[in-house]
Formats: structure tokens, C-alpha cells, sequence
């Protein structure tokens, strides 16, 4: 009996060859694109799930009483150590690190590389486990290594490398031989070893090593310390908050204690509600996509087969009259959606294996292949195919089922076209869909162009950056001030700036100041943004007042400069008000005269507004890490040979690492450009799928009125006044379908554009363009099938009718 309706439902596919496909090829999208998106969402999810005692593992966050004090992420450096001191009962274990930059050596293979440097704990406390060496040990030795089988292969062509050295330069210019004592497995993400998109690390240095590159995390006065604690079993984290309190209120300086609330924030949580839910939000946004996509797919195959059941209702009536029961009809519909949904599957699977790349570099995350999914993932699959056999089999099913059999002898079938609005309905709602996933796309665009097109307040075309080799001391500022200016003699290259930080959202971190003599408490924070006297020209910033600082920059002079938000938020409105007044920097006895206000300019992203920034001369500070090039538009490929040859003979023993500010740009806008990429991709998907509708609901028409369109030409239509025809059945379904998605997708664009400082003014731009793009698109469906409708010989198509 099995067999029967299986040998049924096939030669019913085969017969109707093309709807099956338009079936089979909506379905498939719509599961690829729920998979793809289901595969993003579990690897998110994933992220932190694996750490050992995660219920237990906390991250210490920093809230401070005035804005920008100080950086949220991060804290105290002794103060996890002396919670454990004082609080061994609450506290079972804490890892703290410094996370840095600096040259890495194998003989001749150099590279730039982002070292952690923090307590030997971090392989126990966490569950990592290393493919070589003692876990228990690996980190307790001074100058010992840990690093990942990746790292491993690149700098020794293989994994097994336990004893062997690789060189490490510190911040004054020294190298050290470090010994490898573990190789790391590769772990999932996570946000210790992968804190952020900025800081994937694959070297790991016990905190006994800090000394080498001149930092320590065992001070009170260190606020920029990632620090973690894993507490006591029954341990709640609102049991800390007294503690915590009261060592800072102990132990810290009166501008940190006053202004600093150390929290903490649970582990498994992290990662999706870091940077205001930022990841949870993309996850939200695309499963919602997806669904829909899905729910579409659903709709087409639940419409062509309720309008294809018109063209079968002869087959049922004579299989009635036969004695066929309802329940067996039903049963062969349902076994017929079920090998179509199947048939779907197994093709989505395929489209999932050739997409995934795609996808994963739309979204810059490596999306699991299959084989990476557990075996109950198969469970849902199967599921999921009975479940949409189940909602496109059980509408069709009953609906034709129910034919009586004259009616359906006699070529009447009222059941169907009454359904004509439920049919059409449908299809509002995916054309609605298609419009709100254009109109999404178009503003995602906008704003993200009003990104790279907006005035910085600075000029980053043709400007290159790249990290240089570190000697924190007065010898070392002159001597890589003597490289810079045999930079300057090259003949394509304009300008060359030495500095701590570029114009790619990073700084320094915060400095607090206030008017020499004022109130010491009255404080403001500013964002630190070393400098030497060329940085102005070369990025090519303008000043309000003053002057920046003299190529024969005097540090003795202990002048600065600072922005127009630093002097508003220090009581000068007009700039020239600031000049050659005196300021004082928390922890820095001697005070600063202003030398001169530079304009405003974005020295990070426009998802904040400008923050006060000061800009300390790198001779006061010896503190650098960047040289930026202004290179000439005209000679760009000469001005980059001549840079990348003069630096190998000049520092040979630094990598040429560089990368253009444009680069630097984007990657501060990286999770719009993913949302803008995956907006597009799905815009694509939705029209697909909403075309596809069209397309077959608009053949089914055809089949039906083939001798209505045989009659009109044999009374004079031509090819357009069929087309026409068909138009106005289509037609007036976009037209719902926008007043639907408009008011939905202007109400989710204002949603999303309100989380930016700096945003685009919705206008009716994208909605007009959306309209026409659907519209001609749909236009020109209609008139091709249309037009072949058209050209059929009308006796034919009278008898055919």
C-alpha cells in the first residue's frame, strides 16, 4: 500500500514537471537560507559554551560615575588577586592579562604578533587543553610560551615544537629567547583567548614576564586590566559587590576609588550582550530573515499546489467515482508534499555545502560545515521536513480531497476559486516581505556609504600605516625620529607621521585633567592620542587657535593639545579662550600649558559623537607605535616599493605590516558592512522566492485560460492586451503589499538608525526605488510568459481549452 502511493506521488511529480521544480528550487532556498542562518546563529551561541565551571566564571567590568573615565571592559589589575587574598571563601580562582603587540622571530621568519601576557592559571581554570606539553605547568616558568598549532606550523612547519625558541622583542628595542612549553589545541571562541574581533590571540606569557616589556598588572593604579574570576560553588555574583567596593575605596588612588564601580558579568552571557547586545541583536535580525524566507518558500508551494488543484479536479473526480475514500486521497497528497519537501531538503543540503563560504565571508565568521553539526542536528532536519510537509500537504490535501465528484466531472470547482483571495493573500505577504528586506537593504547601504563619505575632519586618502619596532626610551625616540625623516627624503612620499595610535578607534586610553589650580576632583576625561609635530600635516587636521607643536618640539616645553571637545568640556567655548592656559594630568606632577585646539575630528567611529582628546608630543611621552605614510595619489605603487625597500634596510628586523587608513576605516564598521552584505543576500533570496510565486501561480492562469486567450485573439487581441491582462491580476498585489511593508520597514530603519550619533535622514528614496525594482521585475515576468501565452495558434489553444 506504501509502495502505491509512493508510485503515485511520483508519476504526479513527473507529470507536472515544471511546478515541481518552481517547488523543489523555492523550497530549497528557503531551507539553505534557514540553515546557513541557523548554522551563524548555533556557532554564536556556541561561543564561551565550553569553558570548564562556566555557571561560575565571571568577567569584572568597570562602571565609571562620568563618561569616558575610563574603559568598561576592563579593571583594577590587583584587584582580582586581592579578592582571593581576602575572600578566599567567596572567590575560587581569578586570571587576569595584558594583551600587547610586538615582534615574534624564527630566524629569518618575522612577524607582528598579539601576545597575552597573563596568570598561569589560564589553561586550568578554563579547561584548555594542549595538544603538547603539561597544562599543569606549561605557564609557570619566566619566559616560557605557549602558542596555538597554527602559530606552530607557521613559524616551524609543524605542531610537535615543545623546547624549541622563538626570539621576542620588548618595548626598549631588547630580545629574549622564549621557550615553547605548550601547544595549544584549537579552541572554539571564546572570550579570553579571543576577547574581541581586534584581539585574537595565539601567544600566551605568563604574567612572571611583565617585567621584560615594562608593565605589571599587580598595581591599584593599572585600570586597564582584563581580569576574570571563577567564583565558589553557591556563590551568587551580587556577594562580591561589597568586597569589591570596599578594597577599591582602600587601596586606590581618591580619582579612581570616587569615580570607579567594579561589576561583574556572567561568562555565558558575554559574548551576545557585549557593546549593547550588539551580537544578539545580528542574530535576532537574521533568524528573523530567515524564518520569513522560510515561511515564503512555504507559501509558494501552498499556492501552486491549491491552484494546480483546478487543473486535477477531473483526476480526483474519477478516482472518487472508483471508489477512492477521502482519507486515501488525502494520504497521496500528503506523501506527494512530503517526497517534493524531501527532494527540497536534499537539495538545500547542497546549496548549504556551496553557499557556506559565501556566507561565512558576508558575515566574517566561519559558518560550521555539516559534519560540523552533532547527530540530533539530523533529528531537527527531519523534523523540520515533516513539519513543512505537513503545513504546504495539509491545505492542498483537504481542499482537493474534498471535491464531490460531479462537480469535479463537470469542470466546476467553486471551492477553488473562492480561495482566490486567500490565494492572492499569500502572496501580498511574501511580496510584503521581498519589500521590507529591499527597502532594510537600501538604508543599511545608506548608512553605511554615509560612513566613508561623511567629513572625518581629516584626510585619510592615500595614507598607509604601519606598526614599528618599539624603544620606549629618549634614545630610542630620536632614533626612530632619524629613520622617519630619511622617510621624508623619498621622493613619493609626501608626509611622515610617528605616533601611538591611528585614526582607526583605538587610543591611548583615557587621561584625566583638570585647570591647574582647580579642585583636583573636578576632573574630565579625555581620550590620550600620542603624537609628534608632523601628525597634523600629514593627516592634514586644522587648528581652531594656536599652533600644533614646532618640528623642534622642546618635551622640557611641557606644551599640549587638545580638541575643540576638551576645551568645551574644560569651560572654553571659544577655543582661542584655551590658549597658553594650564592644565593639570592626573599622575603627572609638572603642569601643561596649551599650545593650540584642533578642530573636532573623528578620530574614532560615528557611532559616538567626538569625545575630548588630548594629544601629548611622543618626545614627552616616549611612547609610539605607528608610522603613517602620506603617499602621492599620482606615484601610489612607486611610493609603496620605495617605502617597503627603504624600510627593510632600515629596520630589517621589523615586518613591513602595513595597511591602508581606508582598511583601517572599515574595520570600524565591520558589523554593519556584515549586516549589509547579509541584507543583500537575502534581498536577493526574498525577490527569488516572491518571483517565483509569480511565476508559477501566473503559468497555472495561463493553463486555465488558454481558451479564453484563443477566443480574445480571435477577436482581435494582440500580444499586449493579453499582457494586460494579466497585469491587472498581478499588479494590484505589489501595490498591497506596499502599503503593508512601507509603514513596517520605515518604522524598523528609524529603529535601528536611533542606536547612531551620526545617521542618514530616512527619506522616500528607498521606498520609491524598492517599488519600481519589484515592479519591473514583476512586469517583465508577466510579459515574457505572457507574450508566449500569446503566440500559441488560437484554434490550438480553443481545443486545448
Amino acid at each position: 500500500m506504501r509502495s502505491y502511493y509512493i508510485k503515485l506521488a511520483f508519476r504526479a511529480i513527473l507529470k507536472n514537471r515544471l511546478f515541481s521544480i518552481i517547488n523543489v528550487l523555492g523550497l530549497a532556498v528557503g531551507i539553505a537560507c534557514f540553515l546557513l542562518v541557523g548554522g551563524y546563529v548555533w556557532q554564536e551561541w556556541r561561543v564561551n559554551k565550553d569553558l570548564r565551571n562556566l555557571d561560575r566564571q565571571y568577567i569584572i567590568q568597570s562602571q565609571w560615575k562620568k563618561p569616558n573615565m575610563g574603559i568598561e571592559y576592563t579593571t583594577i589589575g590587583y584587584l582580582p588577586r586581592a579578592l582571593q587574598e581576602h575572600h578566599g571563601h567567596l572567590v575560587e580562582n581569578y586570571y587576569r592579562f595584558d594583551a600587547i603587540t610586538s615582534n615574534v622571530a624564527n630566524g629569518d621568519k618575522i612577524f607582528r604578533e598579539g601576545l597575552q601576557i597573563g596568570d598561569s592559571t589560564l589553561l586550568n581554570m578554563y579547561g584548555f587543553s594542549l595538544k603538547y606539553g603539561d597544562e599543569k605547568t606549561a605557564l609557570n616558568e619566566p619566559y616560557s610560551l605557549v602558542l596555538t598549532t597554527e602559530k606552530a606550523k607557521q613559524y616551524f612547519g609543524q605542531e610537535a615544537v615543545v623546547g624549541a625558541v622563538l626570539s621576542i622583542e620588548n618595548f626598549s628595542g631588547e630580545r629574549r629567547n622564549f621557550k615553547v612549553t605548550g601547544v595549544l589545541e584549537k579552541s572554539r571562541q571564546n572570550s579570553i583567548t579571543t576577547f574581541s574581533s581586534n584581539n585574537d590571540n595565539h601567544f600566551f606569557i605568563p604574567s612572571n614576564t611583565l617585567a621584560f616589556f615594562g608593565r605589571s598588572i599587580d598595581t591599584w593604579q593599572n585600570i586597564y586590566t582584563l581580569a576574570y574570576l571563577e567564583l565558589k560553588e553557591g556563590v551568587d555574583a551580587d556577594d562580591l559587590n561589597s568586597p569589591m567596593s570596599q578594597l577599591v575605596a582602600a587601596n586606590t588612588p581618591a580619582h579612581i576609588a570616587e569615580n570607579l564601580v567594579p561589576y561583574l558579568v556572567p561568562l555565558k552571557d558575554y559574548y551576545l550582550n557585549v557593546g549593547g547586545g550588539a551580537v544578539r541583536k545580528m542574530m535576532t535580525t537574521l533568524s528573523i530573515i530567515a524564518v520569513f524566507i522560510l515561511i515564503m518558500a512555504i507559501i509558494n508551494f501552498v499556492n501552486i499546489a491549491i491552484s494546480k488543484a483546478d487543473v486535477r479536479r477531473k483526476e480526483i473526480g474519477v478516482r472518487k467515482v472508483l471508489g477512492s475514500r477521502r482519507v486515501s486521497l488525502m494520504t497521496q497528497f500528503y506523501v506527494e508534499a512530503f517526497l517534493l519537501v524531501s527532494f527540497a531538503a536534499l537539495f538545500a543540503l547542497g546549496l548549504y555545502v556551496l553557499a557556506r563560504p559565501i556566507a561565512s565571508g558576508f558575515l566574517s565568521n566561519d559558518i560550521p560545515s555539516l559534519l560540523d553539526f552533532p547527530w540530533y542536528f539530523s533529528l531537527w532536519l527531519l523534523a523540520l521536513i515533516l513539519l513543512i510537509a505537513l503545513l504546504a500537504g495539509t491545505y492542498p490535501a483537504l481542499i482537493i480531497s474534498g471535491f464531490r465528484p460531479i462537480q469535479a466531472l463537470k469542470g466546476q470547482s467553486a471551492k477553488i476559486t473562492d480561495k482566490v483571495i486567500l490565494r492572492k493573500g499569500l502572496l501580498v505577504f511574501q511580496f510584503a516581505v521581498a519589500t521590507v528586506v529591499l527597502v532594510g537593504a537600501i538604508i543599511i547601504s545608506q548608512q553605511v556609504n554615509h560612513f566613508f563619505s561623511k567629513d572625518l575632519g581629516y584626510n585619510k586618502d592615500f595614507i598607509i600605516a604601519a606598526p614599528v619596532a618599539r624603544d620606549w626610551t629618549p634614545a630610542g625616540v630620536q632614533k626612530i625620529e632619524s629613520i622617519r625623516k630619511q622617510f621624508t627624503q623619498l621622493p613619493a612620499v609626501q608626509a611622515v607621521s610617528l605616533s601611538y595610535t591611528i585614526p582607526n578607534g583605538n587610543t591611548a586610553g583615557q587621561q584625566a585633567l583638570y585647570k591647574a589650580g582647580s579642585d583636583s576632583t573636578n576632573v574630565i576625561a579625555a581620550e590620550s592620542i600620542m603624537v609628534d609635530a608632523n601628525y597634523a600635516a600629514t593627516y592634514e587636521l586644522t587648528l581652531a587657535s594656536g599652533d600644533f607643536y614646532a618640528p623642534n618640539y622642546n618635551p622640557t616645553a611641557h606644551e599640549l593639545i587638545i580638541n575643540e571637545a576638551a576645551s568645551k568640556a574644560l569651560g572654553w567655548e571659544n577655543p582661542e579662550d584655551a590658549l597658553q592656559k594650564r592644565l593639570r594630568l592626573v599622575g603627572n606632577s609638572s603642569p601643561f600649558t596649551i599650545k593650540g585646539v584642533l578642530k573636532d575630528f573623528h578620530y574614532s567611529s560615528l557611532h559616538q559623537a567626538i569625545k575630548p582628546a588630548v594629544f601629548p608630543n611622543v618626545s614627552s611621552t616616549n611612547l609610539y607605535r605607528f608610522f603613517s605614510f602620506k603617499l602621492e595619489s599620482s606615484r601610489l605603487n612607486q611610493a609603496l616599493t620605495d617605502v617597503q625597500q627603504t624600510w627593510m634596510t632600515l629596520m630589517p628586523n621589523t615586518p613591513f605590516d602595513y595597511q591602508f587608513q581606508d582598511e583601517a576605516l572599515a574595520s570600524l564598521y565591520l558589523r554593519e558592512i556584515r549586516l549589509q552584505k547579509a541584507a543583500y543576500a537575502a534581498t536577493v533570496l526574498a525577490a527569488i522566492i516572491a518571483l517565483l510565486g509569480i511565476f508559477g501561480l501566473l503559468t497555472l492562469n495561463i493553463q486555465k485560460r488558454t481558451r479564453e486567450i484563443g477566443i480574445r485573439k480571435v477577436i482581435g487581441a494582440n500580444a499586449v492586451h493579453i499582457i494586460v491582462l494579466f497585469l491587472k491580476d498581478f499588479l494590484p498585489i505589489l501595490g498591497y503589499a506596499s502599503v503593508l511593508a512601507f509603514p513596517l520597514a520605515w518604522y524598523f530603519a528609524k529603529d535601528w538608525l536611533a542606536d547612531y550619533t551620526y545617521r542618514i535622514a530616512i527619506t522616500g528614496l528607498p521606498f520609491i526605488g524598492t517599488l519600481l525594482i519589484l515592479g519591473i521585475a514583476t512586469v517583465l515576468l508577466i510579459g515574457i510568459q505572457c507574450f508566449k501565452a500569446s503566440r500559441i495558434n488560437p484554434v490550438d489553444a480553443i481545443r486545448q481549452g
